[in-house]
């Protein structure tokens, strides 16, 4: 007989806690759906123009290149050849519309991350500006020409996943909630 009570009793309190577990997860989940709802898309294409932070950010054109295509084309940024490591890069109009000075590196490139779907790659970048300035930093109504490149390692991307990888569809994104706030690239032109 006392053994029967203890096996009631281990049998009340699991079912108590599974219980109440559940009751949790469900007002959990009610409150979550109202408190979070899904962001707002707004995706932007090539020739478009986002506004982020007090910045005009227009997206002219998104390269893949080896290191030796980085080199020859940006030799200022002080690229090492490393064997297996390829580049994405992305070239941006770039104009200070707000009311004071904006460094592109400390104030924007923080919250910019390449994603591409479905292959499974994200990554943050590295900023500079073409022509004479070495620095992204606007004063009041500046414009300036500038890329943003990413390390893409065969860590991230193997030799023969490159292909789906090229063809896959990248999201330049600015923010991600309340508003999912991207440039949209289709694939990738290939100038290595």
């Amino acid at each position: 007989m006392i053994h029967y009570n203890k096996i009631n009793k281990k049998y009340i309190l699991w079912m108590v806690i599974v219980g109440i577990w559940l009751i949790v997860c469900v007002i959990g989940n009610i409150n979550v759906n109202k408190r979070f709802p899904k962001p707002i898309d707004e995706y932007y294409y090539l020739g478009d123009t986002v506004e982020y932070l007090g910045m005009q950010i227009k997206a002219e054109e998104i390269l893949y290149k080896n290191d030796d295509g980085m080199i020859d084309n940006y030799p200022e940024i002080n690229i090492k050849k490393k064997e297996g490591r390829n580049w994405l890069v992305v070239k941006l109009d770039v104009k200070n519309v707000s009311d004071k000075v904006i460094d592109f590196e400390t104030d924007i490139l923080p919250n910019i991350a390449m994603v591409a779907y479905p292959i499974g790659y994200m990554n943050q970048g590295s900023a500079y500006a073409l022509k004479d300035n070495k620095q992204l930093k606007f004063s009041l109504e500046e414009e300036k020409e500038g890329i943003i490149y990413f390390a893409v390692g065969n860590g991230q991307v193997r030799q023969e996943r490159r292909k789906k990888f090229l063809e896959s569809q990248f999201y330049l994104d600015f923010s991600l909630y309340p508003e999912h706030k991207a440039f949209v690239f289709n694939g990738v032109d290939s100038k290595i």
